[in-house]
């Protein structure tokens, strides 16, 4: 029979909660702290994450996120048409599911066409998929490698590709991959190894003034943290190499427990936020727990 903190849990715990940001790009690069306007949250026993912005008029934005479904205990893709004032949910749809998880669906636009290459680490392979405009759904392209990547980005430059990402050993570690496409696959070339658990990719890579930033997740003391905008440079010579770059915390009391997602597109930026389903009883609930916790076990 559940205790009572397991009957409480479904109302005390916690969620990822996206959100636009009204900062400028410019100033959360020098620093300046950043402010939200949280999207309206989906229905009861899902919620939403890893948000990638997929397009922007002056009045919406759509996005690409993970809709995880919690009595599935598994995500599929949907895409959001979101009101850019007021973050009202004007549109979801489903657009790609399949039987095992999926997450982080980082958008490639190629030769006037969209793809993805979701998280699909339960598959055991990394696939990339085409927007079907008669199905309006995403469908299977081609498989990029059997390495198992977590929250791969892909990257292009001086016609060299590249996919970047940690791996299924070490998700939230200190080790980030690099795989260079060689022929029609993706070989892991190179590695960075950082003193902190900031591997894990936060979003896509973004320039800003000519600079080339990659987006982490701070990981050391808990799953998203925070996230780490790091320059990242490449010499064909000598490799890939990072900078100090600038650290982000949420500091709205809303979404005070971490932030896990940033990514930017067309001057917009979008993030996700760790935040209690109902703040004031979780509150009430960690009040109540340390002189009678001995009833909550």
């Amino acid at each position: 029979m559940p205790n009572l903190r397991e009957r409480l849990a479904p109302l005390v715990g916690s969620c990822w909660r996206v959100a636009l940001v009204t900062t400028p790009l410019a100033d959360i690069l020098a620093g300046a702290s950043l402010r939200f306007v949280p999207i309206e949250a989906p229905e009861k026993g899902v919620w939403y994450g890893d948000p990638f912005i997929l397009d922007v008029s002056p009045s919406e934005i759509t996005l690409l996120v993970e809709a995880y479904v919690e009595r599935k205990l598994q995500g599929h893709i949907e895409r959001l048409t979101i009101a850019r004032t007021t973050g009202q949910v004007l549109e979801a749809k489903t657009v790609l599911s399949l039987p095992t998880h999926l997450s982080f669906p980082e958008i490639v636009r190629r030769d006037g066409e969209i793809f993805i290459h979701p998280e699909n680490i339960a598959s055991g392979e990394h696939s990339l998929f085409r927007y079907d405009r008669a199905r309006d759904a995403f469908v299977f392209d081609r498989l990029l490698t059997k390495v198992p990547l977590v929250d791969v980005v892909f990257h292009q430059s001086g016609g060299e590709e590249w996919l970047i990402g940690s791996m299924d050993a070490d998700p939230y570690g200190r080790t980030l991959h690099f795989l260079k496409k060689q022929g029609d696959a993706y070989e892991a070339t190179s590695h960075l190894r950082f003193p902190e658990f900031i591997a894990r990719n936060a979003g896509s890579l973004f320039r800003f003034e000519g600079q080339l930033y990659r987006p982490a997740q701070i990981c050391n003391r808990h799953y998203g943290e925070g996230v780490l905008l790091q320059p990242l440079n490449y010499d064909p010579h000598t490799g890939w190499s990072v900078g100090s770059g600038v650290r982000l915390h949420s500091t709205d009391p809303r979404f005070s427990q971490g932030l896990h997602t940033f990514n930017t597109y067309e001057n917009t930026v979008v993030v996700d936020c760790l935040s209690y389903r109902h703040p004031n009883l979780r509150r009430l609930m960690n009040w109540l727990y340390r002189p009678f916790r001995r009833f909550l076990v």
